[in-house]
């Protein structure tokens, strides 16, 4: 949410990987360092606004898609 400090609480266990910001670090398909958890909104940047949260959102599904599709000997998208 606009203006609220990212609650990392609920996924500190898992150990990600954070900037120097505080932010769980992802690549540009938003994938984390662990295999199969990705970051998007919020929690993954300092720019606070929905549409980004949106976009990064759609790049995440597009590679989780693509990864179960290669993993099935699918057509990826």
């Amino acid at each position: 949410a606009l203006g609220c400090h990212v609650n990392l609480e609920p996924v500190r266990e898992l150990k990600l990987d954070l900037d120097s910001d505080g932010y769980i670090k992802t690549d540009a398909n938003r994938q984390t360092n662990l295999p199969g958890i990705y970051a998007a909104g919020d929690i993954g940047s300092d720019v606070n606004q929905i549409s980004v949260a949106f976009g990064e959102a759609a790049a995440a599904a597009v590679r989780i898609h693509n990864r179960l599709a290669d993993d099935e000997g699918l057509t990826s998208v």
